[in-house]
């Protein structure tokens, strides 16, 4: 049973208490005094019968008791008093309702005990001849100047209990009425009063579920009124708030699930709050169900959760500046993660934020770089050093001997070339990185450009014994290029292709449209290229065999540049090649 109910109860049982009790008292002394009132008429009825009769009973002979009889039943006859005539010995002269001769001494009853001391006597008791309660009245009665003896009336006690008992049976009527008429006054004013609040307490308690909730009507009573009103302002200002940090929490959640970087927010039980997409994929799990599992559960990374405990622990010096540090992540261990971990503000602190960056690329770049130098240093270094060392040798004396000084200076201008050549092509890659190279983009018939690159790589090829094939089932194809930049792609891939064939081999050149592409196919029998030195084919100064490239002469830049000029025309390079079989590169460029 709701409370407000129980208030209503407990309302109505104090009312029918206390009116209950009011009635019980004000009833007893009614009754009582009700009683007092009837016993005090009934005496006064009594003693004026008892006058009545008392002057006419001294006429009667006292010694015809028949004549007395007769006459007091004539006296009482359609009443309900008894009347009897007692001497002053006790003895019993008539009855109206009895035979006298029955009748024991009267002597000792207190009536007429009372009656000879004071001329009248009253008492009440069960009459021992009729055996009732009766009401007794005795007077005494004189004759000839002297006592005679005593008249007693009496009247039952029934009459008299009958009157109080239905007096106290209307009051009590009365009072159930008038109990109930409390209870239901009690009960309405009760229900005015708690039905209001009941509604306001159940709006309250929706409220506090998160439920929706419409203005409570109260009808205007005072301050029930303003209680109703103050609660439908502050409904309206709730779900105002409300709304608003829904609206807020739901863009938080957006932006922090479109973050590229991480982010978890843990308790200080090191359970997760909160983790988004992003974290997920970098620590191999998933973020809709991590929610409530516990840091190490889903990452499985120890060197993560000891950062989360060393920035709970330091809260609580006040340090709290965001601490950085580096794992290794991933299903594969592949990964490289940053990871900022900050407490939440509060004191103590709720627990703590990371934000996860994932520097794998940066770090690659990083290595990239840091390889790039220490390659270019290494590739300028051959050639200076060649160049050095050539023009030491002349200015000792060798420019004096006409047997040697001329293939040095041959030397000092072939390292000279490569030289140059290797700073055009890093500068010329430098220029396609930074979209600094301008293209002029046209539309360029294939089957003419791979013809001019096989025409210029003939005499060469033709030197090694190599054979330059052309094999175009749709040879009217046109891309949308840089005439120059497609140039250099196949020049690059033709001039590779014959350094790295054996004498008597083939390299055939095709091509094909493909889904809105025309793929060039630039395919040799030669040494080929194994697996893992297949990713890294077209990193900068990445050769396969490296003594046999510098010995080609070979910068190390070629299938770099065919690369970037491939993506620059938006386009693509591929590599599929099997180690001592061959190798097939495949440029993929738009049609035209």
């Amino acid at each position: 049973m709701p409370s407000f109910w129980h208030i209503i109860l407990r309302r109505l049982l104090l009312v029918n208490f206390v009116c209950g009790s009011l009635f019980w008292l004000v009833g007893w002394y009614a009754q009582r005094w009700y009683t007092d009132e009837v016993a005090q008429a009934e005496l006064q009825r009594l003693e004026g019968v008892a006058t009545a009769l008392r002057v006419p009973l001294t006429l009667l002979d006292h010694e015809d008791s028949m004549e007395q009889m007769r006459w007091l039943e004539d006296a009482v006859r359609g009443t309900d008093i008894r009347v009897t005539l007692v001497a002053r010995d006790g003895e019993v002269y008539s009855e109206s309702e009895a035979l006298a001769d029955a009748m024991e001494n009267h002597q000792r009853r207190a009536e007429l005990v009372e009656a000879s001391r004071l001329g009248t006597g009253t008492s009440r008791r069960v009459s021992a001849t009729l055996g009732i309660p009766m009401q007794y009245l005795a007077v005494t009665v004189q004759r000839d100047g002297r006592d005679w003896g005593y008249l007693r009336v009496s009247v039952p006690l029934r009459v008299q209990e009958q009157r109080v008992a239905r007096f106290c049976r209307r009051y009590f009527i009365l009072a159930l009425s008038l109990m109930a008429l409390a209870s239901l006054s009690s009960w309405w004013g009760l229900r005015q009063t708690v039905v209001p609040l009941r509604k306001i307490s159940l709006a309250m308690h929706d409220m506090a579920a998160g439920k929706s909730v419409d203005d409570v009507d109260i009808p205007w009573r005072a301050e029930l009124g303003q209680l109703g009103l103050a609660f439908n302002r502050m409904r309206e200002k709730q779900q105002s708030r409300e709304s608003h940090t829904r609206h807020t929490v739901d863009r938080m959640s957006t932006v922090l699930a479109g973050m590229i970087e991480g982010v978890i927010a843990v308790d200080p039980n090191e359970r997760i709050l909160f983790a988004n997409r992003a974290a997920g994929r970098l620590l191999g799990f998933v973020s809709e169900t991590a929610h409530g599992k516990g840091l190490l559960e889903v990452a499985r990374n120890h060197m993560l959760r000891e950062a989360v405990r060393v920035a709970l622990n330091s809260q609580s010096q006040r340090d709290h500046e965001p601490q950085n540090f580096e794992i290794v992540a991933g299903s594969k261990r592949d990964r490289t993660v940053s990871i900022n971990v900050a407490c939440l503000p509060g004191t103590p602190s709720p627990g703590v934020v990371l934000v996860f960056h994932d520097i794998t690329e940066l770090r690659r770049l990083e290595y990239l770089r840091q390889e790039f130098v220490a390659n270019v240093s290494h590739e300028l270094k051959t050639p200076l050093s060649a160049i050095k060392a050539y023009a030491e040798t002349l200015r000792s004396g060798a420019v004096d001997d006409p047997s040697v000084n001329r293939q040095f200076l041959a030397n000092i201008e072939t390292q000279s070339d490569r030289l140059h050549e290797l700073i055009q092509d890093m500068l010329q890659l430098a220029r396609i990185e930074s979209g600094e190279q301008a293209f002029d983009i046209t539309s360029i018939d294939i089957g003419q450009a791979v013809e001019d690159c096989v025409a210029r790589y003939r005499e060469h090829a033709a030197s090694r014994s190599i054979e330059l094939a052309i094999e175009a089932d749709q040879p009217e194809l046109k891309v949308r290029a840089d005439d120059e930049g497609l140039r250099q792609i196949l020049d690059n891939l033709v001039d590779n292709a014959v350094k790295y064939t054996p004498m008597g081999g083939r390299v055939e050149l095709s091509w094909v449209a493909e889904q809105g592409f025309a793929v060039i196919r630039v395919a040799d029998n030669g040494i080929g290229i194994s697996k893992p030195d297949q990713l890294r084919v077209f990193e900068r100064f990445f050769r396969v065999d490296k003594a046999r490239s510098r010995e080609l002469g070979s910068t190390g830049l070629g299938l770099a540049i065919v690369k970037h000029l491939a993506q620059s025309f938006g386009g693509s390079v591929a590599l599929a090649s099997k180690l001592r079989e061959g190798s097939e590169f495949l440029v993929r460029l738009p049609l035209a």
